[in-house]
C-alpha cells in the first residue's frame, strides 16, 4: 500500500530504535500506532505528524444478472452436478428450480444469478456439456403481478386425448394463470385401465368467482373428478 507522504521529527530514528513501547517518548511511539483506513484516500493525523494513506482496495460489487435456463438432455448420473458446478465456478446462486426424468432424457428449467461481466463465459461453458441442449434468457423483464389469489387444481379420471387442452381452456376463460402443472398416467389398481391425474398450482386475479370456475371445469371435464382448494 503506498504511503504517499510521512512527516516526522526524525522518522527514520524512531523506525530504527531499540527502545521498547514504555520507554519511547509520545513522537516516538507515532509509528506503532499508525492505522490504515480502508477509504480510498483518507488523511490521518496523529501527534505531530501526518499521513495521507491510500488503499487499492475495491469498493464496488459487481452487477449481478438473473437468467432463467431450460436444459434438456440424455439421462445420466452427474449431469446436475455438471450444470451446477459451472454456476458456482462463475460465482453464481442457484436460486430455485424445477427437474425430473421424461422417458429416456432430462428435462428441467432453473432461475440463477451471476456476475453481468461473467454471463458470456457461463453460457459458453454450459453449451460444452455434452449432449445436453441449455435455452439462456435473461429474467430481469419479470412484470409484478397484481395476483390476490392462489389455488390448488387436481383432476383425475379415466384417461383420453384433450384433457389438458379441455381443463386449461377453462382456466383460460376465467383469467386463471397457471404457475405449475404436474400430469402423469397410472395403471388403475383393479382394470389396469389408463388414468390420468393433474395437480396445478393456479393464481387468480381479483375478482374471479371460485363458485363460477369450478363449474365451468365439471362442464369441460365430463366424468372427471375436479377438486379446487384455496391456498391461504
Amino acid at each position: 500500500m503506498p504511503l504517499e507522504t510521512a512527516k516526522s521529527n526524525d522518522f527514520t530514528r524512531l523506525a530504527s530504535t531499540k527502545l521498547p513501547w514504555y520507554k519511547r517518548t509520545p513522537d516516538e511511539r507515532l509509528p506503532s500506532l499508525i492505522r490504515i483506513s480502508s477509504t480510498p484516500h483518507h488523511k490521518q493525523t496523529l501527534g505531530n505528524s501526518s499521513l495521507v494513506i491510500t488503499s487499492n482496495k475495491p469498493n464496488t460489487v459487481p452487477m449481478q444478472v438473473t437468467l432463467v435456463m431450460t436444459i434438456i438432455g440424455e439421462d445420466r448420473t452427474g449431469l446436475v452436478e455438471s450444470v451446477a458446478r459451472i454456476v458456482a465456478e462463475h460465482d453464481g446462486n442457484w436460486l430455485e428450480s424445477r427437474m425430473c426424468r421424461l422417458g429416456g432424457d432430462f428435462a428441467g428449467i432453473l432461475r440463477v444469478q451471476v456476475p453481468q461481466a461473467k454471463r458470456a463465459s457461463l453460457e459458453k461453458s454450459l453449451a460444452d456439456i455434452k449432449n445436453l441442449s441449455v435455452v439462456v434468457r435473461s429474467a430481469e423483464g419479470a412484470v409484478a403481478s397484481s395476483v390476490q389469489q392462489l389455488a390448488t387444481l387436481e383432476v383425475f379420471g379415466n384417461d383420453r386425448p384433450g384433457i389438458v387442452r379441455e381443463f386449461t381452456s377453462a382456466l383460460a376463460a376465467q383469467g386463471v394463470n397457471v404457475e405449475e402443472l404436474a400430469t402423469e398416467c397410472i395403471s388403475a389398481p383393479m382394470s389396469g385401465e389408463p388414468l390420468f391425474k393433474a395437480t396445478a398450482k393456479l393464481s387468480f386475479p381479483a375478482g374471479v368467482a371460485m363458485g363460477a370456475l369450478r363449474q365451468s371445469l365439471e362442464k369441460n371435464l365430463p366424468g372427471m373428478t375436479v377438486e379446487i382448494s384455496v391456498r391461504l
